[in-house]
C-alpha cells in the first residue's frame, strides 16, 4: 500500500500538483479500505466512491483463516496441503504424468535421431569410399589416355616417315624402269644392226 500511495504522490507531483503527507496517508487508507471492504471496492471500481471510507482493520471480508493462508508461502508444485481440494491434487498428478510422458517422447525422439545419424554416417562412409574408387579409376584412365595419345603421335610420325620413304622408292622405281626401257631398246637396236650386216 505504501508503494502505491507513494506512486500516486509521484504522479501528482509530475503533473504539477504535488500533495502533502496527509493526502498520501489518505490515499493509503483508501486503498487499504478498498482492498478490505467489498462494498467500498465496488464503489471505487465504478468511480462512485463519494466519500472517504472509514478505516478498516484487517480484512473483514475474508473467511476465517483466509488471511493466514494468504500469508503462508506457496507450497511446492504437486505437494498436497492439508485440506487441499482433490481437484488440485489431480491436476498436479496429471501435470506430473504429462511431464513424464513428454520426457519419454523426447528420449525416444533422441534415440531415433541418433539411429538416423548413425545410418547417415554409414551412408556417408560408403559414398566417400565410392568417390575415392571413382577418382582412382579416373586417374588411371587419364594416364592410359595420355599413354595412348603419345603412342598415337609416335605412330603418326612413323606413318609420315613411311610415306616419305615410299615416295622416294617410287621415284627410284620409275627411274629404274625408264633406264631399263632405254637399255632394252638400245640392245634391240644393236642386235638388229648386227643381223643386217
Amino acid at each position: 500500500m505504501d508503494s502505491l500511495s507513494a506512486e500516486a504522490r509521484r504522479l501528482t507531483a509530475a503533473a504539477g500538483r504535488p500533495v502533502g503527507d496527509d493526502v498520501e496517508r489518505e490515499v493509503a487508507r483508501t486503498l487499504h479500505t478498498v482492498l478490505a471492504d467489498p462494498e467500498a471496492a465496488r464503489q471505487w471500481a465504478t468511480g462512485r466512491l463519494g466519500r472517504l471510507p472509514e478505516p478498516v482493520t484487517g480484512f473483514p471480508g475474508l473467511a476465517p483463516g483466509a488471511a493466514e493462508r494468504l500469508a503462508a508461502p506457496p507450497a511446492p508444485a504437486g505437494a498436497e496441503r492439508p485440506g487441499a481440494p482433490a481437484r488440485v491434487t489431480d491436476l498436479a498428478r496429471a501435470r506430473e504424468r504429462r511431464h513424464r510422458e513428454d520426457l519419454a517422447r523426447a528420449r525416444e525422439h533422441r534415440r531415433e535421431a541418433e539411429r538416423r545419424l548413425r545410418a547417415r554416417e554409414k551412408d556417408l562412409e560408403r559414398a566417400r569410399d565410392e568417390e575415392a574408387r571413382a577418382r582412382q579409376a579416373r586417374t588411371a584412365a587419364g594416364h592410359e589416355t595420355a599413354r595412348l595419345a603419345a603412342a598415337l603421335e609416335e605412330a603418326r610420325t612413323r606413318e609420315q616417315d613411311a610415306d616419305r620413304a615410299l615416295h622416294r622408292a617410287q621415284d627410284r622405281l620409275r627411274e629404274a624402269e625408264e633406264a631399263h626401257e632405254t637399255a632394252r631398246r638400245q640392245a634391240e637396236a644393236t642386235a638388229e644392226a648386227d643381223r643386217a650386216r
